[in-house]
């Protein structure tokens, strides 16, 4: 899972999780800075049912 690639379905700020699609697969999503819906990212990290993403370079 880590590295892979996903879309957010919900705007993720810092403050405030929001939502990508992995594989098929609604995730919690965190980052340390806004990504916006529709924006491509990249899985870092897993951590239970929330995985920590930033924007695809």
């Amino acid at each position: 899972m880590i590295g892979h690639v996903g879309l957010v379905l919900k705007t993720i700020d810092s403050d405030v999780a929001g939502q990508v699609q992995v594989n098929g697969e609604v995730w919690r999503a965190v980052a340390e800075e806004i990504i916006q819906e529709h924006e491509k990212v990249t899985i870092l990290k897993v951590t239970g049912t929330t995985v920590i993403v930033e924007k695809k370079k």
